[in-house]
């Protein structure tokens, strides 16, 4: 059998641990492991020789980061990243508002033009009510009144751009 069978199979299985660990919570013990199998590497290469041991300590040393950044680049995409992490801007859970491809909430797009009336101070942001619906709103005039009617003018991120508006009667 060849001398390095040993130290080749206990390296492979402490960078399989490394990769591991950033996928599976083992609050420390997959970690722990590696590191055990990592030593257990380089010692069984040091019982060949001298420089082999020095070789597998090389090798360990520039294999255990590039794989952990592997790991890393690859866990935003698993099922437990996408617990953890924000959804992106413009993806919304809401049901009554979806995006296009543009980003663009179609919902919102679709009230540019109506008038409505503010439910709070704009001061810029605050809340008004289009179409029945109280949205969220901002202001480029700097500040319109509570109860003032407004007309939406446009979107901006995920609010509406309202002006006051003058009721003609």
């Amino acid at each position: 059998m060849n001398i390095y069978i040993w130290p080749t199979l206990l390296l492979i299985s402490a960078l399989l641990m490394v990769f591991l660990e950033v996928f599976i919570p083992s609050a420390g013990l997959i970690p722990l492991m590696a590191l055990g199998l990592a030593g257990t590497s380089l010692w069984s290469a040091f019982q060949v020789s001298y420089l082999t041991g020095l070789v597998f300590l090389m090798i360990e040393l520039a294999l255990m980061p590039i794989v952990v950044l592997l790991a890393a680049m690859l866990w935003p995409h698993t099922p437990m990243a996408r617990f953890f992490m924000l959804k992106p801007p413009g993806q919304s859970d809401h049901p009554s508002t979806y995006n296009d491809q543009n980003g663009y909430q179609s919902d919102l797009l679709a009230l540019i033009g109506q008038v409505g009336f503010a439910m709070t101070d704009l001061k810029p942001g605050g809340t008004v009510e289009v179409a029945n619906q109280p949205l969220d709103a901002l202001t480029d005039e700097g500040f319109i009144k509570a109860e003032t009617a407004v007309k939406v003018v446009g979107t901006r991120q995920s609010q509406l751009l309202v002006r006051s508006y003058i009721i003609k009667g």
